[in-house]
């Protein structure tokens, strides 16, 4: 083996005499020591400022090196990686289910005090707290840590009394609930209101209703699969009905008389995006 140095540079070549072989190596360590096997090692950095060429190619603009294996040669490739920024938004799974319920979907408790909401109130199958479920969705699956549930959910909502006078209404609310499959309590992640006002004396009032909300998920907890549903309840109406009255009745996505309300404007339409964050 001979070294020569100049300027710390230190370049070596061995030459094994079994037929004529060379092992080239380039360093600015006096101590650097090559690995066998390798025609040419390069300790540093390296600045490259013409092309490279690989079996007679030099590529082509904006291709990258990929490595085939062990003793292979590597070869140019479209780059199929694409820089994006951090804390960018990615919707891993989207979950929709649209329903036409039919007129079991009926809110038809009297109202004789504001009932109070709490977001995070749980809901069991022996305390609803006079929540009706209207829509759910199962298994929905959450694989990152950073991740946010966007929910989206329509649907007609119907009024109907024997008489309505001008100016009657009855308000409601309806809030998105969620559960880990694993828990036995869904919770209520948030809630919009609602109201449907008579214009005129009527006995039948058509309405719509939507709510988006975005539930932000705990990182430490926030893996795992999840069931989650739209429930709504009465939360005030106009007049107070007492004696006996004839009640309001509100409808949730259907209807007391399909013949009347359209089944397509009646229907609802739950909407579940899993997001991540970079």
């Amino acid at each position: 083996m001979v070294n020569l140095y100049q300027k710390a540079i230190a370049i070596a070549a061995l030459f094994i005499f079994q037929g004529v072989h060379a092992q080239v190596w380039i360093s600015d360590k006096t101590d650097f020591q090559p690995r066998s096997g390798y025609a040419l090692q390069i300790d540093g950095n390296l600045k490259v400022d013409s092309g490279i060429k690989l079996a007679e190619t030099d590529g082509e603009p904006g291709q990258v090196l990929k490595s085939t294996g062990p003793n292979s040669r590597p070869v140019w490739v479209d780059n199929p990686d694409v820089e994006l920024p951090e804390g960018m938004l990615f919707i891993e799974n989207t979950y929709t289910k649209i329903q036409e319920n039919g007129a079991e979907n009926v809110l038809n408790n009297r109202i004789s005090t504001i009932p109070s909401i709490t977001p995070g109130e749980l809901y069991t199958s022996t305390n609803t707290n006079n929540w009706k479920k209207i829509i759910e969705i199962n298994n929905i699956v959450v694989s990152e840590k950073k991740t946010f549930i966007n929910v989206d959910f329509q649907t007609g909502v119907t009024l109907t009394k024997s008489s309505i006078r001008s100016g009657d209404f009855t308000q409601f609310a309806c809030g998105v609930f969620l559960k880990k499959q694993n828990e036995t309590s869904y919770k209520l992640k948030g809630y919009r209101l609602g109201q449907v006002t008579a214009i005129g004396n009527v006995s039948i009032v058509q309405s719509n209703f939507d709510m988006i909300y975005t539930i932000n998920l705990d990182p430490e907890t926030a893996i795992g699969t999840y069931d989650s549903f739209i429930g709504c309840k009465k939360f005030n109406e106009f007049p107070l009905i007492t004696g006996n009255s004839s009640n309001f009745q509100l409808y949730i996505g259907s209807s007391s008389d399909e013949e009347k309300i359209s089944k397509f404007n009646n229907q609802s339409v739950y909407k579940v995006d899993v997001s991540f964050k970079l």
